[in-house]
């Protein structure tokens, strides 16, 4: 019996050993999740202050007074591009572009996970919300053949038929 006690406490202290390793390995992998969880939360972050920076440049920009005129014939449902002069239509198709690709930006952060689809859904206003504007929709269907398809699909789902 003697020899059976030193073995048994042996047995004993080993599988106390496991059990502690185990639960030393369960509060890591928990460690380590949240960590995850905390940086992709901060990278959600990120991006989407980075959207709103490029929304308030934009703001910015429509400051000019002659700028903030096209933008205005841009946005009158009754305009057409025959309501721009050369200059005024170029600087039009400028600004959509930098609305566009704001637009593609965010929905290509969605994609990616970093972008949750309510932040999205913020994100695309400033394109979508003038999107039945004649100019703007012109515009759309000319210049969306250099978007990703995935873009151009999930926007015209948004939009609906022409």
């Amino acid at each position: 019996m003697d020899s059976k006690g030193p073995r048994h406490k042996l047995e004993l202290v080993s599988a106390l050993a496991v059990v502690l390793s185990l639960v030393f390995v369960g509060i890591e992998v928990r460690e380590t999740a949240r960590q995850t969880r905390l940086s992709t939360e901060a990278l959600q972050v990120a991006a989407y202050q980075d959207l709103v920076a490029q929304i308030a440049q934009f703001n910015a920009v429509l400051l000019d007074p002659e700028l903030a005129a096209v933008y205005a014939v841009m946005v009158d449902p009754d305009a057409t591009w025959s309501d721009l002069d050369l200059v005024q239509a170029t600087q039009a198709r400028r600004i959509l572009f930098l609305i566009v690709r704001h637009a593609d930006m965010a929905f290509y952060q969605f994609e990616k996970g970093l972008l949750p689809e309510e932040r999205l859904t913020s994100a695309l206003r400033p394109f979508l919300a003038d999107i039945d504007k004649p100019i703007y929709r012109e515009f759309w269907e000319e210049a969306k053949v250099n978007f990703v398809r995935s873009f151009r699909e999930y926007i015209d789902v948004q939009i609906g038929p022409v």
